[in-house]
């Protein structure tokens, strides 16, 4: 049983520094694209918005195999 917890808390640790290395997304830059789409092609913003968040899970997914049965939760504020 000690293995098992030592081999989850290994892996929670290497996920947090791949994602604290490799996942800095800019939401300023993320906000700016939803407004440009929304105002060049008329799309819904809450429909683009979550079109970026079903692609920044899928990018997660295929970069990192081992936790491609995760539950993934992608939010991105108001604020950027």
């Amino acid at each position: 049983m000690q293995t098992s917890n030592k081999s989850i808390q290994e892996q929670q640790h290497a996920f947090y520094s791949v994602q604290q290395k490799y996942m800095k997304l800019d939401g300023k830059s993320i906000q700016a694209a939803i407004l440009q789409l929304v105002e060049d092609y008329k799309f819904d913003p809450y429909e683009v918005l979550e079109v970026i968040k079903l692609g920044i899970r899928t990018g997660f997914r295929k970069d990192f195999a081992e936790y491609r049965k995760s539950n993934i939760q992608t939010v991105i504020t108001d604020d950027g």
